[in-house]
């Protein structure tokens, strides 16, 4: 059985009776003698997690997208409608959670986590500073709440912005 990457800790049973092996590679290969009346059940746990991209991968280095199951989800400025999504950092050291709300999503499984505020850099529009320059003067404020919906749902509630890979820093 092909047990996919983010599957952690699945279960499998033949007849109601755990399978002794692990899965290896991505597969769970399980050989005995098979009849008809073989009842094979792959359990995948789902828990919301954090997934950082490669570091070759410029445009997403030094942040995480936040995903369920074989889900990638987003956030949408009509869901964090306080602030700018480009001003947002995400805090991984709280675990994101599960939640349903009712609307026009209803029966879609939502992700709630915590975060910061990233403050601009000064009043100029000029968005760089000189390098080792030191450290910018202001800090993140405080945790501001979350959500996150599935990519798939983005844009079906309002026009807004949206953002997938997001600062841990």
């Amino acid at each position: 059985m092909r047990v996919p990457h983010w599957a952690e800790q699945p279960r499998l049973t033949v007849n109601g009776t755990a399978v002794d092996t692990a899965p290896t590679d991505g597969w769970w290969v399980v050989g005995r003698e098979w009849n008809g009346d073989d009842e094979v059940v792959l359990v995948l746990p789902l828990e919301p997690r954090f997934t950082v991209a490669d570091p070759r991968l410029d445009a997403a280095r030094g942040a995480v997208a936040v995903e369920y199951g074989p889900l990638v989800y987003c956030l949408e400025a009509v869901d964090n409608p306080e602030h700018r999504l480009d001003d947002l950092i995400i805090d991984t050291a709280v675990p994101p959670e599960v939640v349903s709300v009712d609307g026009p999503l209803g029966g879609v499984a939502m992700i709630r986590t915590r975060g910061r505020i990233r403050p601009r850099s000064g009043a100029s529009w000029w968005p760089y500073r000189l390098a080792g320059g030191g450290p910018s003067s202001e800090e993140p404020s405080e945790s501001v709440p979350l959500t996150a919906v599935p990519y798939y749902t983005w844009g079906n509630r309002e026009r807004g912005a949206m953002r997938i890979w997001v600062p841990t820093a």
